[in-house]
């Protein structure tokens, strides 16, 4: 072959290819993708003298492995380097070296140039969801677009140093310049060291730099050769111990190893976490606090629910799991949600035991073993399971039917159909281990004795007291399902059941019973109306008119009935009726079950809203008739679960869902149903491996717009009265807008301060500074009072409270609160209930 000839496509009609290649293994990369694959042509071969013609990508590549060995490492370098009228000098050519000699670069390679390289490949596939085919000509085009960039580059060199200095320099100068471009030398198998040139090598790459955990593929069931029987396993120990390679994440697992536990609690004691609670108290005081905490999530979904083609057979089960060590803030964002286990729904079914079994095992061994985490091996415990009520009875061995004819539906107590559908806000003796237990006994002799009588049938589920089965994750050492450990999910028991269901017969009465409006009026009002800040991703859906459902998913019901008084209110013609009252009842007791935080003495407050709603709601004066189920029952256990497990926004399963939604996308941008349990869960592990590039929670404010210096002298005199006394750094920037904990702050926003008996304090933002890590808002105060007959607060803006400088802590205690114009005045609707500053730690009331 002539290497002074550039290597050329030889299709007349192709346009899109550069007119020569720097390489034949660049020539033929292009003739496999761009003629074969995509406009489905034949292709000569390359090399003079073959005439061999292919219109498969296979028998080319297999035709050049045996009849032209040497043709990957055939580098036409003289068409980049050599002028007109220079002599060649192949000799001193690297790139001319013998066939099958590695070319290797004259100084050592940036890792930091090939991470990002790497890094791009990986987004695409893993975040941007590319198919890895299509990846693989992104890299071929990639690498067309680099030879065009080196040929300019030669050609400019050649022009102006030509004849200035030694050619043997010059081509010296232009072989380096190829030989240490890193996007050239990770796309060439003909090149030593990084190689990102196919899907087997970037993976490679991944699990040697970024952590890629490729999940273990089990076949479940007697039978190997059945491939749907797939069971996808990632571990949990590879998880975590990936998770603590995070500088971020090491910084919060360490806070929550020194965490103090109280030794007594008073009415002001704040719950703000899980381990806050009485339950995580009770057992970090026995088995210590120095431990990894998780909680696992297991749901069935439909991956191909978005495609035009609904397949139920592809309905999978996923498990997955989130490190309690972190801060909720961090424990609420989708990244912290890992893998650990799919399988398809009916192999669950059949195989139960057998595929739980590999989650219990390693949770057995993590306990024993540890984790080892800064020189010193910590045990992991499971700590709760979340999940929506099918789910949570599926794991917790419970009858997964809510039937009203089912005796006993609930998991936390052992209240009858009986009573609490005639009154949903009694609650039955607690189940405990010990009564759990009991009841499996009771079961194994039930079938024992229809054994031995020949009268047990495979086709019916027996049960005791609503258990059907001893859960297997009661094998897990240190936890048990009633203990309790199975969280209740806010979002399907009360804004997607008892509280819409609730909702939607309220409206259908003020629809249809008062006529004080129509659906339509209410949805064109809904469609009209002004949302600001987090409302304006959670507009409300149409309001159904057949008075069963309200029409939204979860978070945009919670807005639904938050925001109805701003829709109606000024329709209302009687705010002393029945119906409005109950509706107000329902708005409350909501606003606390939804706190991230709230003291002792206002979940008792709470427990009192629960009973105060649930009979009100019973009351033979209403009239509407609403109907009782088990989710409103559910709902009567919540102030207890509150103090017993936290804040029950933390539990909410819909994070763990939306993951439910990222794998379905997953098998849709795969264009295959081919092995979709492997399909979803090696993406999905592409993700984590993506995530862990990066810094997963930086803490600080990000975002900032307009930023300028701080300059004191600038700010009203009020202003510099407040800050008068707080010493900023040389770097501290006024911007106008900032992003902090995932929430967006800008100027004119007001954020709630404080709350002393019905007052709350609102402070409208007036500057923002940011300094390093540290955000202050400065702020002019409010006083807003409630308007106790529409349940909202009117903020008093005649009448200034003065200045105040807030330094930014938590998400907890600065609350962005959107506020709307009603009856002519700024107004707002809680979106959860306040702490009362001035009750909080109260020595003297004791718990």
């Amino acid at each position: 072959m002539d290497l002074s000839q550039p290597h050329k496509c030889g299709h007349d009609r192709c346009k899109q290819a550069p007119t020569s290649f720097a390489s034949k293994s660049e020539l033929v990369r292009h003739l496999k993708n761009f003629h074969i694959v995509e406009r489905e042509e034949s292709v000569s071969c390359p090399e003079d003298g073959c005439a061999k013609i292919f219109t498969s990508t296979s028998s080319f590549s297999q035709h050049l492995s045996k009849a032209h060995r040497s043709w990957r490492t055939e580098t036409n370098v003289q068409h980049f380097i050599q002028p007109q009228n220079v002599t060649e000098h192949p000799s001193e050519d690297p790139c001319l070296a013998p066939a099958g000699t590695p070319v290797c670069s004259e100084e050592p390679q940036s890792n930091e140039a090939f991470n990002r390289i790497a890094t791009f490949y990986l987004q695409l596939e893993a975040e941007n969801l590319v198919p890895k085919s299509t990846v693989q000509k992104i890299l071929d085009g990639v690498l067309c677009l680099n030879s065009l960039t080196h040929a300019a580059i030669s050609e400019i060199l050649i022009q102006e140093l030509n004849g200035k200095i030694l050619q043997t320099d010059l081509n010296s100068l232009l072989l380096r310049v190829r030989a240490n471009d890193p996007v050239r030398n990770s796309h060439q198998k003909c090149v030593v060291g990084t190689d990102l040139s196919t899907d087997y090598l970037r993976k490679d790459y991944y699990e040697k730099h970024f952590e890629y955990q490729e999940p273990v593929l089990y076949i479940i069931g007697p039978d190997p050769t059945l491939k749907d029987h797939t069971i996808a396993y990632v571990s949990i120990r590879r998880t975590v111990e990936n998770m603590l390679k995070d500088p971020s994440i090491q910084k919060q697992v360490d806070a929550s190893f020194v965490e103090e536990i109280p030794e007594r609690r008073s009415y002001g004691t704040v719950i703000k976490n899980y381990t806050d609670g009485s339950a995580y108290i009770k057992r970090a005081k026995l088995y210590g606090k120095k431990r990894f905490q998780i909680a696992l999530f297991a749901d069935a979904f439909n991956p191909t629910s978005s495609s035009s083609r609904v397949d139920n057979r592809y309905k999978t089960v996923g498990m997955y799991m989130a490190l309690l060590n972190l801060k909720p803030i961090s424990r609420s964002k989708l990244s912290s949600v890992k893998l650990v286990m799919l399988v398809l729904d009916s192999v669950l079914k059949k195989f139960r035991k057998e595929c739980f079994d590999y989650v219990i095992r390693e949770l057995k061994i993590l306990l024993t073993d540890g984790i080892l985490y800064r020189e010193e091996k910590i045990p992991l415990t499971l700590e709760k399971i979340n999940g929506d009520n099918l789910g949570q009875h599926m794991l917790g061995g419970f009858l997964e039917s809510f039937n009203p004819n089912i005796e006993y539906p609930c998991r936390y107590c052992e209240v009858t159909n009986k009573v609490y559908l005639k009154k949903p806000w009694i609650l039955g003796e607690k189940r405990t281990q010990e009564s759990y237990n009991n009841c499996v006994a009771e079961l194994k002799e039930l079938k024992e004795r229809l054994s031995v009588n020949g009268q047990l049938r495979e086709d019916k589920v027996y049960s005791v007291k609503g258990i059907k089965l001893n859960s297997e994750f009661n094998d897990v050492p240190l936890f048990h399902v009633c203990q309790p450990h199975l969280s209740p999910c806010v979002g399907h028991d009360g804004f997607g059941g008892a509280w819409e269901y609730d909702m939607a017969m309220m409206i259908s009465c003020f629809v249809n019973e008062k006529q004080w409006m129509t659906y339509d009026l209410i949805n064109r009002r809904i469609q009209i109306f002004k949302f600001s800040g987090s409302d304006c991703t959670n507009v409300p859906a149409a309001v159904s008119a057949s008075g069963v459902k309200l029409g939204g998913n979860e978070v945009q019901n919670w807005t639904l009935i938050r925001l109805f008084v701003f829709f109606v209110g000024d329709l209302v013609q009687d705010t002393s009726d029945n119906v409005w009252l109950l509706y107000l009842q329902m708005k409350s007791f909501i606003e606390y079950v939804c706190a991230p935080q709230l003291t002792v003495e206002q979940i008792c407050h709470m427990k009192y809203l629960s009973t105060e709603y649930l009979k009100a709601r019973s009351s033979e004066d209403l009239p509407i008739v609403l109907n009782t189920n088990a989710k409103t029952h559910y709902t009567a256990h919540f102030a207890d679960l509150y103090e017993l497990e936290g804040p029950l926004c933390q539990a909410w399963t819909l994070r763990f869902e939306s993951k439910h939604a990222l794998l379905g996308r997953v098998l849709e941008m795969s264009r295959t149903h081919v092995n979709v349990i492997a399909t979803m869960a090696k993406k999905d592990q592409l993700f984590n491996s993506f995530l862990l590039t990066q810094e997963m929670f930086p803490e600080g404010p990000r975002n900032l717009k307009h930023a300028v210096p701080v300059v004191l002298d600038k700010y009203p005199e009020a202003f510099k009265e407040v800050i008068r006394g707080r010493v900023f750094t040389e770097d501290a920037l006024d911007v106008q807008a900032v992003t902090i904990d995932s929430q967006d702050f800008k100027k004119g926003d007001n954020i709630l301060l404080n709350k002393e008996e019905q007052l709350i304090t609102v402070g409208k933002i007036m500057f923002i500074i940011c300094d390093h890590k540290d955000s202050f808002f400065l702020v002019t105060k409010y006083r807003s009072v409630p308007l106790l007959n529409y349940g909202v607060y009117e903020v008093q803006t005649q009448c200034s409270l003065g200045c105040e400088l807030v330094h930014y802590k938590s998400d907890s205690d600065c609350i962005l609160q959107a506020v709307y114009d009603f009856h002519d005045k700024l107004c707002f609707s809680l979106k959860y209930a306040v702490l009362e500053k001035s009750k909080l730690d109260s020595p003297d009331r004791n718990d």
